[in-house]
């Protein structure tokens, strides 16, 4: 679970009392794990999300003040920051060295989401604090780069044109709202394979249609 999936940011969350424009971040424990879903489910309760990375590890956004009292909680162990290679999926890290060493004219334009620890008390100034990231990753590159939101959802997706994906990648990572990073998938037809997914457990055979039901009598 990467965490992209809006239903798992809390909307309801109290606003910080210091009126901080960043208020939440993103923190890994580790944890006993013999305590693990003990930790986690307590976690739930003052989270703005939380999410299992391995039977020793959780990744948590709070608010530091909560954070502050993690320290004294039975089962933790030690808490972090989130390394930024667990901030980007694996297969846009990819993409980004591929892309590393052609030239500008070889780029092809490239989209990504970005899930961010924002809700409706903070969500127009973090968003836009994205645009203005964004815009500044230009500089003196050939392309553009765009990121566009709804008000209504922690996510914004990044258009990008230039070459240099990994300097728009760090300028985004260096805000600390920024969750998580991943490739915008484009659609495919699989109709060539859908048959045999459904016929058979492993999709190598229309096991159904092999049997002389064709469904045409």
């Amino acid at each position: 679970n990467t965490g992209l999936d809006a239903a798992h940011i809390k909307e309801n969350v109290n606003p910080d009392p210091d009126h901080n424009p960043y208020p939440w971040r993103q923190y890994m424990l580790r944890v006993d794990p013999s305590k693990l879903i003990n930790t986690f489910d307590r976690l739930r309760n003052i989270s703005m999300s939380v999410r299992i990375q391995n039977p020793e590890n959780l990744i948590v956004v709070l608010q530091r003040s909560d954070a502050e009292k993690l320290k004294d909680w039975d089962g933790i162990l030690t808490i972090g920051n989130v390394p930024d290679e667990l901030r980007v999926s694996a297969d846009l890290r990819k993409q980004q060295s591929q892309r590393r060493g052609l030239e500008d004219h070889a780029c092809t334009p490239s989209e990504f989401y970005v899930l961010t620890a924002s809700n409706r008390t903070n969500r127009e100034f973090v968003m836009q604090q994205l645009v203005s990231k964004c815009k500044s990753s230009e500089g003196s590159q050939q392309g553009d780069c765009t990121f566009e939101y709804n008000g209504n959802s922690p996510k914004g997706l990044v258009t990008t044109t230039t070459c240099r994906q990994d300097e728009v990648l760090t300028g985004l990572l260096d805000d600390p709202s920024v969750l998580w990073i991943e490739d915008r998938k484009q659609p495919m037809l699989l109709n060539k394979y859908a048959t045999r997914i459904v016929q058979s457990k492993n999709g190598s055979t229309p096991s159904i249609w092999n049997q002389g039901l064709m469904g045409d009598g």
